[in-house]
């Protein structure tokens, strides 16, 4: 008779296995559910490591084409409050960022091992970036 288990993947999961094995289980499966455990396969560091140029050469071109936008009309984009609260949040995405990369040069697994502050910065990254989103937007109504 063969016996399987599963077990929900985790940094321990090789170790599990082996355990697994040793206690005669024939076959162990990991729930491959990334939303409910411990993605296995993708860690935080092969993610930074893929977008990062993506990001460090998407921002000289975001800086290229909003110059041409105040070069258009620069009185309504200078003056107004709004374009200088997405200013604002567009530094802050960019010193987050940097915050979210130093470690990373480091320890490419840090970011793996604090979890919680890898969540934080992810929610304070996206309410910024979506206060930039709303903020280029309402540019043009005041």
């Amino acid at each position: 008779m063969d016996f399987t288990c599963g077990y929900p993947p985790g940094p321990s999961s090789i170790e599990w296995a082996r355990c697994a094995e040793e206690l005669g289980y024939g076959r162990v499966y990991l729930h491959d559910s990334p939303a409910l455990y411990w993605d296995v396969w993708v860690t935080l560091a092969r993610v930074a490591d893929r977008f990062r140029p993506v990001i460090w050469w998407m921002l000289p071109l975001l800086l290229a084409t909003g110059t041409v936008l105040i070069i258009g009309e620069p009185t309504r984009e200078l003056g107004n409050w709004i374009f200088q609260l997405k200013m604002l949040l567009l530094v802050s995405v960019v010193a987050l960022l940097l915050v979210f990369q130093r470690p990373l040069a480091r320890d490419p697994q840090y970011w793996d091992a604090h979890r919680r502050g890898a969540r934080l910065l992810a929610i304070v990254s996206l309410i910024l970036w979506c206060g930039i989103i709303f903020a280029g937007r309402w540019i043009a109504y005041l």
